[in-house]
């Protein structure tokens, strides 16, 4: 859909106020932002980044073993795939 869409510029009362706001508060605090800077970047990086981490982990013989007994479950009681219900009844 092709259709005009108009321009007024900058809301003054939000945009412009705002970063006067900004200019303000940096005074008052003595402390400015900075983004994206090799100093931001350091300290607030996230460090779980840098941990080598397997997305593929072998599996143990225990959970092969279940995987596979889940799979002759599934083939013997004619589950479809969907998540097994409980229907528990209260005594």
């Amino acid at each position: 859909m092709d259709y005009f869409v108009p321009n007024f510029g900058m809301d003054k009362h939000d945009v412009l106020w705002t970063a006067e706001d900004e200019k303000v508060a940096t005074e008052l605090t003595g402390h400015a932002w900075s983004f994206k800077t090799p100093e931001s970047w350091e300290k607030w990086r996230n460090r779980a980044k840098d941990a080598p981490y397997n997305f593929e982990p072998e599996l143990s013989e225990d959970m092969k073993t279940n995987e596979n007994s889940e799979k002759i479950a599934n083939k013997q009681y004619g589950n479809d795939g969907t998540p097994y219900k409980w229907d528990l009844i209260a005594d």
